[in-house]
């Protein structure tokens, strides 16, 4: 059986709220660089209720100087992701 994992909404928005002020980076300042003309999708991604197209999720790992897996919080352990103790999940949640 093959396991899906999604994405924490509310964990990336509370992550991208961290990155964006331990920059100490306005709300407008990301809505400025993305075009935006009002700043109602930023506050909606920093609430969870939405997020960044990929696009977006683009431009925030270069505002941020992060990368974008850096950004978005699994629900779940990624498919392959190193675990705490440094070893990797099979598709049954094994380690090996």
């Amino acid at each position: 059986m093959t396991m899906y994992y999604g994405i924490d909404m509310e964990a990336t928005g509370a992550n991208i709220k961290r990155l964006r002020q331990e920059r100490a980076l306005t709300v407008r300042d990301i809505q400025e660089a993305m075009g935006f003309d009002v700043p109602s999708a930023v506050y909606k991604w920093e609430r969870g209720r939405s997020l960044p197209s990929l696009e977006h999720l683009m431009a925030l790992s270069k505002l941020f100087d992060v990368r974008m897996e850096d950004i978005l919080i699994w629900s779940r352990p990624p498919p392959g992701a190193v675990t705490e103790r440094g070893r990797r999940r099979c598709r049954h949640g094994k380690h090996h």
